[in-house]
């Protein structure tokens, strides 16, 4: 990472990611959130009528039971029903991309406070030259008749 511009994450689990390097407690966190309450409420391995109440009442909320609700409505029941899930859906990436911009801000304030300060250490170093990048210098070959009289066996 540049100590001039600061990167926005933009692949894989971005929650457990940013949390890890945040803190540890967090991470546990956004895991605890994210999957192993995520799933049992979603309702794709036991009817949302069959779940006791606590994952009853977290189904509407979390992300994966409003995707498995959106995808039944357009599998089974000609998108009738996909007002709740697609809202709650996109409030999940707001909530998402407000994060990672609130992120990215502070980050890029740590960054202008630390330049404000004089700070040299993070400016990067410009990277050292690869001896073995350089071409060869040509070396002139043999003429024919020196090899076949080395190959020769006495």
């Amino acid at each position: 990472m540049s100590a001039c511009r600061p990167s926005i994450p933009v692949s894989g689990f971005q929650p457990v990611k940013a949390a890890r390097k945040a803190d540890p407690v967090a991470a546990g966190a956004a895991v605890t959130l994210f999957i192993m309450l995520s799933v049992p409420s979603s309702g794709l391995t036991v009817p949302v009528d069959l779940l006791r109440g606590f994952f009853r009442f977290l189904h509407p909320v979390l992300p994966m039971g409003n995707a498995a609700d959106a995808l039944r409505d357009v599998d089974y029941f000609d998108d009738r029903q996909l007002g709740r899930p697609t809202a709650v859906l996109c409030a999940w990436i707001a909530a998402g991309a407000a994060l990672i911009v609130l992120g990215y801000v502070k980050q890029l304030r740590r960054l202008v406070r630390e330049a404000r300060a004089g700070m040299a250490e993070n400016v990067p170093v410009p990277p050292a030259e690869d001896p073995t990048v350089e071409l060869p210098e040509p070396v002139a070959l043999p003429r024919a008749s020196t090899i076949s009289a080395c190959n020769r066996r006495y």
